[in-house]
């Protein structure tokens, strides 16, 4: 029972990051290489905003929640707002986004459960999270309300999933309990959680 409540609120809080050792099941996932660190400028097609969903898609992931797997519904996508409907097996979440060329940041987290099509348009802000930060460069750090540094550890992070190869930017979070690290790619977003000594999230698929 207390497994199951730690994963449950491992699940809970890698659903928030929108981010191993990996099991068995998927250590032949989610393999990665470093390049050469660089610095990205924020503007343009290396803004931010880039490296977050750019169109309505769904993103299938192995692992997570008693490796059960995820899908990351992406309801909304306009340049501006990014809503996405976390589910798996032990909860559902919407989260939406504000994006633009300088942050990426959460403003809104419900558990309430929602149907897979249906983007909110009017709500209260109920978060202040900051997920991806310029300067796009090795280095950056950020603290959100919660007390957690998230900081920008490599650039054109080649990770290698079942839906393909992405260079990414990964982000690594120093949290006491649930150390992490999150790989954002272009156009698409998170791609892949390293959670060590529990099972993270790989992308599996996008549809």
């Amino acid at each position: 029972m207390k497994t199951q409540i730690t994963n449950l609120l491992l699940a809970v809080w890698v659903a928030s990051l929108l981010g191993c050792k990996e099991n068995k099941s998927t250590q032949n996932e989610g393999k990665s290489e470093p390049k050469e660190p660089s610095v990205h400028a924020a503007a343009g097609v290396n803004s931010v905003a880039s490296y977050f969903p750019s169109k309505t898609m769904v993103k299938e992931f192995t692992g997570g929640y008693e490796n059960g797997g995820e899908t990351h519904r992406v309801l909304k996508a306009d340049g501006k707002q990014v809503q996405v409907l976390v589910e798996n097996g032990g909860t559902s979440m919407l989260l939406i986004y504000e994006v633009s060329d300088v942050q990426v940041k959460q403003v809104y987290s419900s558990g309430e459960e929602y149907s897979s099509t249906e983007v909110l348009q009017e709500f209260v802000p109920n978060r202040d999270s900051v997920v991806l930060a310029a300067p796009l460069a090795v280095g950056k750090q950020w603290q959100n309300e919660d007390g957690m540094i998230s900081e920008i550890t490599a650039l054109d992070y080649k990770i290698t999933t079942l839906a393909g190869t992405y260079e990414t930017i990964e982000v690594s979070h120093h949290h006491k309990e649930f150390p992490t690290k999150s790989y954002y790619a272009k156009g698409i977003g998170l791609v892949h959680v390293n959670v060590p000594e529990y099972p993270g999230i790989v992308l599996k698929e996008i549809k």
